[in-house]
């Protein structure tokens, strides 16, 4: 009696299952990887960000010029919680009596891009950063851009004063709300900055 070969291969069925099988598995496994900033980009920006408020105190303690620094958040557009943060510099101008603060020609703005969350307080009080869009639209409606003065509540809440002195400040720069992960960047009144990212705290005078 002759031997049948069994057929190999796998039927449409076994395959349909296998497929059905693996997108499970692969939704399950990319349901535990983070989306967005990685831990590695969150500690690069955090560095950056700190080192380059350290040279901006120098900046100001070198030219004999005080600066500030003003944040602001921009909702990105159809995202939920998603946010882009620019940083505007000023510079304190002091003229027969007379204390203003005029936008820096010196300094550029700067951004953060999408994908952090930022927090800002000054002497451990919580501020709310005024919106970015906002503010452009006025300078728009002014039909030019701002080269007088800056009211007080317009100014900078950040200052970087030419005797190397700082106002009492915390930056806190998180992945995004749903992954609060936060590192800390501090400023003294006597001109410290420093970093406390979760691993070990980076500190310069």
């Amino acid at each position: 009696m002759a031997n049948h070969r069994r057929q190999t291969g796998f039927s449409l069925l076994e395959i349909l299952i296998v497929v059905v099988v693996v997108a499970i598995a692969g939704g399950m496994v990319m349901s535990t990887i983070p989306s967005g900033i990685t831990p590695q980009q969150q500690l690069s920006q955090s560095r950056e960000l700190s080192s380059y408020l350290r040279l901006q105190r120098e900046v100001a303690v070198m030219t004999g010029y005080s600066y500030g620094l003003r944040l602001t958040e921009e909702a990105v557009e159809d995202e939920i919680d998603a946010y882009r943060y620019h940083g505007e510099w000023f510079v304190l101008d002091v003229e027969n009596g007379d204390v203003s603060w005029l936008p820096s020609e010196r300094v550029k703005p700067f951004t953060i891009k999408r994908g952090y969350l930022l927090r800002l307080a000054i002497d451990e009080q919580p501020l709310v950063l005024p919106d970015y869009n906002a503010e452009a639209a006025e300078d728009r409606d002014d039909g030019e851009e701002r080269d007088e003065e800056v009211k007080s509540e317009d100014g900078p809440q950040l200052l970087f004063l030419s005797s190397g002195e700082l106002n009492g400040f915390t930056i806190e720069l998180c992945r995004d709300p749903k992954q609060p992960i936060c590192h800390r960047i501090e400023g003294s009144y006597l001109g410290r900055i420093s970093l406390e990212d979760g691993s070990e705290e980076d500190d310069e005078s």
